[in-house]
């Protein structure tokens, strides 16, 4: 009996402590549904889209050996309408009209003073290039069944056009096609959605776009 008396008080304090550390560790839990709270906020989820654009953008035009010093306003805006093109169409898979306009009114403005030669040029971009994306998306909808590619594509590649000129869209929509297929073998290969997923995925194409017309129109640029 005093045996047993003594395992029965041992089984008593194991469960106290059990119980203590319990209650020292229950916080822990709330601590993480609060950061996983504030991580989907979609405020927070901006923000830091936004500063990862920002980023980006900053790291390419120091790495392209651009003079902050003397930086043109034309290529200061186009930073900030690329910027804004595709934290939203990450965010909601659409591309505001207004930013295209305005991408496209800037090109128009930067060709002010221009040779002939170049502003034929970045027109004749702005329409090919946005007749192409417009076919490709019509042609994918119709052997495919669901929309592949948004107007608002169609539409940023106009005014993509008109910065880049032909041979400079061309090299924008090549590398934006390449760093896309990248992002989804990415995804596969870290496993983060099967391949049936990922191919029926809706991906924004709006950032590659505009991070590699970016990388373009650095390489080209007068601040150069």
């Amino acid at each position: 009996m005093k045996i047993s008396g003594n395992n029965e008080k041992k089984g008593n304090d194991r469960q106290r402590r059990q119980n203590g550390n319990q209650c020292e560790t229950a916080p822990r839990p709330a601590a993480a549904f609060a950061w996983a709270s504030v991580a989907e906020n979609p405020a927070v989820r901006r923000a830091a889209n936004v500063l990862l654009h920002c980023g980006a953008y900053v790291v390419m035009a120091v790495v392209a050996g651009v003079d902050f010093t003397v930086l043109l306003l034309p290529t200061l805006g186009l930073a900030i309408l690329l910027i804004w093109v595709s934290v939203v169409d990450i965010e909601r898979l659409e591309i505001p009209d207004i930013a295209s306009l305005m991408i496209a009114l800037g090109g128009c403005w930067q060709l002010f003073g221009q040779s002939r030669v170049v502003v034929i040029d970045a027109i004749a971009a702005a329409l090919l290039w946005s007749a192409a994306f417009w076919l490709t998306a019509r042609a994918y909808e119709k052997f495919r069944g669901w929309q592949g590619l948004g107007f608002g594509d169609v539409k940023l590649m106009a005014g993509l056009g008109l910065w880049l000129g032909l041979e400079g869209t061309t090299y924008c929509v090549l590398a934006a096609s390449l760093s896309g297929i990248l992002f989804l073998a990415g995804m596969h290969l870290f496993q983060l959605g099967n391949y049936a997923t990922i191919a029926t995925s809706r991906v924004a194409f709006g950032p590659f776009l505009c991070l590699s017309g970016w990388a373009v129109w650095l390489s080209g640029s007068k601040l150069l």
